[in-house]
């Protein structure tokens, strides 16, 4: 069985039929597109906030690490929809990523000190766990080209390398 999609935001679950919905979809190229774009330019919003009103030097430098490498993963999706003709397709699954990632952005907004540092990071093991989700259950499957998920699996052990930096994080031992 599939789990669903859900983002924590600070400490309330906020779980959709929306977000149900994508953990079972199955998605065309140009919705995937949509989908990974849409989780990357929250990471890359969220990151360039955080980079500015972070406390502490370990939250800046991560915020840091996740404006530069979401960028990068987004620019080699966007060359590969490009070489393929692809043009991403808004859905239900980037409009559930896109509304929650708002809402998390509007949340560390009134947020100051060791606070934001703590929300900040506990929102990015919620997200990047929830992406990864995603990836495995509705994004990859739904590839039907190599290339895609290729770029796909590349993007995958990225956002797993995140997930695990932001827990070390968490615990301090970073």
């Amino acid at each position: 069985m599939k789990k669903p999609l859900f983002f924590i935001f600070g400490y309330a679950a906020l779980i959709t039929p929306l977000q149900l919905y994508a953990a079972t979809a199955t998605l065309s190229e140009g919705e995937i597109l949509s989908v990974v774009e849409t989780a990357n330019a929250g990471e890359i919003k969220e990151g360039s906030f955080a980079q500015s009103h972070a406390n502490s030097t370990g939250t800046k430098e991560f915020a840091q690490q996740m404006v530069g490498d979401h960028t990068v993963m987004n620019d080699a999706i966007k060359s590969l929809a490009q070489k393929q003709g692809l043009k991403p397709q808004f859905n239900a699954v980037s409009k559930s990523l896109k509304d929650d990632g708002d809402k998390s952005l509007k949340k560390l907004k009134s947020l100051k000190g060791e606070e934001f540092d703590k929300t900040y990071i506990e929102n990015e093991i919620t997200e990047h766990k929830s992406v990864l989700d995603t990836f495995d259950n509705t994004l990859i499957p739904s590839a039907k080209n190599t290339e895609m998920k290729d770029a796909l699996a590349q993007s995958r052990a990225k956002i797993a390398e995140h997930l695990e930096h932001a827990k070390q994080l968490q615990s301090g031992s970073h």
